[in-house]
């Protein structure tokens, strides 16, 4: 395995070409048919991801906003989904929409999160369609509305997205709530007691 491991080492030298780059770098990360390495990986996703490869790009910015083997920095985390993002990839647009909604290293600024997660949902990002419908649901820097809300969760929920499934559910609720002046009624609250059993 040592041997192998090296073998893959001096190929990471010599290879030149982005794509080959980025797959080398998800082996590193994955531990496919190697140990886990990070900092090969994102030396291997850093060499990709200057020669413009989007995909790259994002597992770089990803690697710098949780920590994977790297100090968390979301400067250069926003930079790297920013490249990405700007090339179209969907799961940047979802993350930079996150890095907004929470103020990671950047102001909080709902409405362009808002922006990014639609971009992201348009594209059939499902996590970034349950965002955005979340969004909508509490109206976070944006009003309420519900019947947007349910078209983004019932969009998540056509892809399998649980969590989907779950803000759906709080949401039907916050409806039925807000037509009997703000109370669920006992007879709707023992019927669903009844019903999780």
């Amino acid at each position: 395995m040592e041997k192998v491991n090296d073998d893959l080492k001096l190929a990471q030298k010599q290879i030149v070409d982005a794509e080959s780059q980025f797959k080398l770098g998800l082996k590193y990360c994955l531990g496919k048919g190697v140990p886990v390495d990070y900092e090969i990986a994102r030396s291997c996703f850093a060499k990709a991801a200057e020669q413009g490869y989007a995909d790259a790009q994002y597992n770089l910015g990803f690697m710098y906003h949780e920590g994977n083997g790297v100090p968390v920095d979301y400067g250069t985390a926003h930079e790297w989904y920013s490249k990405a993002a700007e090339q179209g990839l969907a799961d940047a647009y979802n993350n930079l929409g996150c890095m907004y909604v929470r103020g990671e290293g950047v102001p909080v600024d709902y409405e362009f999160a808002r922006r990014c997660f639609a971009k992201a949902a348009e594209h059939g990002q499902a996590e970034a369609q349950f965002n955005l419908g979340k969004m909508y649901h509490l109206g976070k820097g944006i009003p309420v509305d519900y019947e947007t809300a349910r078209k983004w969760y019932t969009k998540a929920i056509e892809q399998g997205s649980e969590v989907a499934e779950q803000g759906l559910r709080f949401l039907e609720e916050a409806v039925k709530k807000h037509k009997n002046g703000g109370k669920i009624n006992n007879k709707e609250r023992v019927c669903k007691k009844r019903t999780k059993s």
